[in-house]
This record gives C-alpha cells, sequence and structure tokens, in this order.
C-alpha cells in the first residue's frame, strides 16, 4: 500500500485518538527539534552571519514595548513555542507514517523548508519584519535554510515510529 492510498478503504486509520496522539508527540519532536536548529542559530550567530536573529526580530515586531533585558526571554520561548507548534501541526498531518528512515527523514525535511518558506518568504515579510528571504543578506538565508532542514530532518527522525 503506498500512501496517500488512492481508496478510502486503504488509508491507515486517522482517528480523532490517533491524530491527537500524533499531535502530542508532534509537539515534543518539535521541542527537540527547535533545541537543534537553535544550535544552528548560535553558530551562526556567533560567525556574525544572522546580524539579529530572526526570532529576535519577531518579537521585538510582536512587542515593541518589551525591554531589552525581558527580550530574550521571550524570544527564546517563543521560538521553542512556536517549534512545538509546528511539530504538533506535522503529527496532526500524520507525517510520522513514514516506512524507512530515510523517508521519515525527507518528509521532515519537506516539512521543514514549508515551514521555511511560508514564514520567509510569507508573512514575516508580509509584516514588514524583515525582507522575503531571496532579498535578505544571503548568510542569513543560507543559515535559515539549513537550520530549517536541521529541524526538519529531527522532528521527522523522531516521529518515526517502530522499526
Amino acid at each position: 500500500m503506498t500512501w496517500p492510498a488512492k481508496k478510502a478503504s486503504d488509508r491507515p486509520d486517522m482517528s480523532v485518538a490517533t491524530r491527537l496522539v500524533g499531535s502530542a508527540v508532534g509537539a515534543a519532536a518539535g521541542l527537540a527539534a527547535t533545541a537543534a536548529m537553535t544550535g544552528v542559530l548560535a553558530v551562526a550567530a556567533a560567525r556574525g552571519w544572522l546580524g539579529r536573529p530572526p526570532p529576535e526580530k519577531i518579537v521585538e515586531h510582536a512587542a515593541p514595548d518589551l525591554s531589552a533585558s525581558d527580550r530574550k526571554p521571550v524570544t527564546v520561548v517563543s521560538h521553542f513555542a512556536f517549534g512545538a507548534g509546528a511539530g504538533a501541526f506535522y503529527g496532526l498531518l500524520g507525517g510520522w507514517r513514514a516506512k524507512s528512515r530515510l523517508m521519515s527523514g525527507l518528509q521532515g525535511v519537506g516539512f521543514g523548508l514549508t515551514v521555511w518558506a511560508v514564514s520567509y518568504e510569507g508573512w514575516v515579510p508580509a509584516l514588514k519584519i524583515m525582507p522575503p528571504a531571496h532579498r535578505d543578506r544571503p548568510a542569513r538565508s543560507a543559515t535559515m535554510v539549513v537550520a530549517h532542514i536541521i529541524y526538519g530532518a529531527v522532528l521527522g527522525l523522531l516521529m518515526r515510529r517502530g522499526k
């Protein structure tokens, strides 16, 4: 049987309970994937490739009256919350049903790159927080792509069931 199945009778069970469990597991995997991604961002920031990290710019835009001392913890918490939320959505979609490690990793990478595209070519520039990725600093854009590949790969591999 291939996924997606052609007939409803060939599709795996995706009951509400199955989706909720997948979403909860996805949130936990999203936290771990965000930690891995944050490591990439930390290295890039230390090398000067990011300028101000995008999560910090997003928080500053969302809460401009936040003091500089409060911005750092709010940025960290909101970044991990976004990663957990994206992981929960991935789990809700059933992306964890891949049959092999390779497919799990590739599906996760595809999801991570989708999150990057929707964010850095979509809502982030639409809200005038940053320029679209194709017009941003090349080092920051490349770093964000790599960070989202890492996020997706870790998410996909952690979501893999059994085998």
